[in-house]
């Protein structure tokens, strides 16, 4: 594993979080699951950002919509939309045309913002734009620490159905 690390990240990271965002850049999906306080958010920001995979799509409680939509702020150059009604319909424009670059969402409003219909077989199709789905793709991060609204196993389930290579780095 390389040490040298080319971020654009506004704070420097401690040395271990370069390390696990040097692992990501290389692993490109998996899950960071670190001990609580141990800058695990700055991480996966890390790792997005360095990698330029934008825009990009933050999933996490509804709690926490605002911090994630600050944090990316802070740590980077990017601005984050958080979704809800007021924008509703607007928001794939605004990501689209570059005035933001993450779209912060919780795990209730999926359903919601994504899914655009729902099959006779029970089948979802989801709403993501194309240009989305083909340059980003291949990063998929976990980022877990706090208590999940559902348990662990979903996240390793839908780890699994990305086709994960490779396991947390600890």
């Amino acid at each position: 594993m390389q040490n040298e690390l080319k971020h654009h990240l506004r704070v420097e990271p401690y040395p271990y979080q370069r390390e696990g965002i040097i692992y990501g850049l290389e692993k490109k999906r998996l899950i960071i699951g670190d001990e609580p306080s141990l800058g695990k958010t700055l991480q996966g920001i890390g790792i997005v950002d360095t990698a330029d995979a934008y825009p990009c799509l933050v999933i996490c409680p509804s709690s926490l919509k605002i911090n994630r939509q600050r944090e990316f702020e802070k740590f980077t150059d990017k601005s984050a939309i958080v979704l809800n009604n007021a924008v509703c319909t607007t928001w794939p424009y605004l990501l689209s045309m570059g005035m933001h670059h993450v779209a912060v969402v919780n795990y209730e409003s999926l359903r919601k913002y994504f899914v655009r219909d729902i099959n006779a077989k029970g089948e979802c199709l989801f709403g993501i734009d194309r240009a989305s789905r083909e340059r980003n793709a291949e990063y998929f991060i976990i980022v877990e620490g706090a208590p999940a609204p559902q348990p662990k196993i979903s996240y390793l389930s839908t780890y699994k159905q990305h086709q994960v290579n490779g396991s947390h780095r600890r």
